[in-house]
């Protein structure tokens, strides 16, 4: 699996499609790659198709990282991550803070993990418009002491399976609290913005630990 790191400018927007800003010397294309967004960098997406096997934005505590998609798609085959801990265990202290946009054009991900791991990470995934398909979940503060936030304004979600908000998964006594987020608006109709599974009300009986509509 080759890794391409994202070397666009820190805090300044630059262009996902334009090769020089990618360690590989292109964007990610291929679902062997494991894409990384960590320098505090912008990444926009306005029309380019892209492919990886995995995509982190905020790998790790200090670390973090932005993805604007107007357009365009984009296809992660195996896991989103926005706000992350690299290391293997459960309760790692510190976590990266990742943020995933979609204003426009569609996101295929096979599972979406916003506040990934690391006590105190933060993750935010927003959508405005376009269209995002999961045949898994979205996971809003997956692992105990993460935060997840998922902020609709528009466009269309579809999860074949949960949208589970404040997961904390397996949580053991005394471990600190996930804290998902859930917050959905439409500008001129609720028709605006919609999120639907395989059963319709399936992801609403599916809240853990923290959670806040």
């Amino acid at each position: 699996m080759a890794q391409n790191v994202w070397q666009g400018p820190p805090g300044v927007a630059a262009s996902w499609e334009n090769g020089a800003n990618w360690s590989l010397g292109s964007p990610p294309a291929s679902d062997a790659q494991f894409a990384l967004v960590d320098n505090g960098g912008i990444a926009v997406n306005t029309a380019g198709v892209g492919t990886a096997l995995f995509l982190d934005l905020g790998s790790d505590p200090g670390l973090s990282g932005t993805v604007i998609q107007n357009g365009g798609s984009l296809f992660v085959k195996t896991g989103l991550y926005l706000g992350d801990n690299s290391n293997a265990s459960t309760l790692s202290v510190g976590g990266g803070n990742g943020t995933f946009t979609l204003n426009n054009g569609s996101l295929n991900n096979a599972d979406i993990f916003v506040g990934a791991k690391g006590v105190g990470s933060v993750g935010t995934l927003n959508i405005n418009g376009g269209t995002f398909t999961t045949p898994n979940h979205i996971r809003l503060a997956d692992l105990a002491g993460t935060n997840g936030y998922m902020n609709m304004t528009g466009g269309v979600v579809s999860i074949a399976q949960f949208l589970l908000v404040g997961h904390g998964q397996n949580p053991a006594a005394g471990d600190p609290i996930a804290t998902g987020t859930l917050n959905m608006s439409a500008a001129r109709s609720p028709s605006e913005a919609s999120i639907s599974d395989s059963t319709s009300t399936r992801w609403a009986s599916c809240i853990r630990r923290a959670a806040t509509f």
